[in-house]
């Protein structure tokens, strides 16, 4: 947020998206915001921040979902060789595979919102690009992260 002066002397305090717009003051008066590098400049000259610093990825949240995302896909995976080669299967034995294979399923979609979110991934997203999007794993596990990271 920046703020404008009015003629009557009170400042009115406008966001970056009504730069180059015409505000109304708490007087009523109509106050002209200047453009967003002068808004810039002017919230620098009087010291007060005008944004966030970009987010450093979450490390520790990522190597979670990795590990969930791996192991998850590896219990999927031992599910369906057993399922596959197991000759005559009982139906106990069916239940528990199926079961497991769901387990595993869940674990490796959990594992994929939490690399997203490590990477600063917002939750809808995480979610829309495993579930509707093709490829949309691999978009989560290999398309760089919000933020920076100074400590690489």
């Amino acid at each position: 947020m920046f703020e404008v002066a009015c003629r009557c002397g009170r400042a009115t305090r406008v966001a970056a998206v009504q730069a180059g717009l015409a505000v109304r003051c708490g007087c009523g008066e109509s106050v002209e915001v200047p453009a967003l590098s002068q808004l810039r400049r002017s919230a620098l000259d009087a010291g007060r921040p005008i944004g966030s610093p970009p987010q450093a990825h979450d490390w520790t949240q990522w190597w979670r979902g990795v590990t969930m995302l791996v192991t998850g896909e590896a219990v999927t995976a031992m599910c369906l060789i057993f399922v596959t080669f197991a000759d005559p299967i009982s139906p106990g034995a069916a239940a528990f595979s199926f079961a497991s294979m769901v387990g595993g399923w869940m674990l490796a979609l959990v594992g994929m919102v939490a690399i997203g979110r490590g990477k600063g991934f917002a939750m809808g997203l995480c979610l829309l690009l495993f579930f509707c999007i093709p490829f949309g794993r691999l978009a989560i596990i290999f398309v760089p992260g919000k933020g920076s990271d100074a400590a690489g």
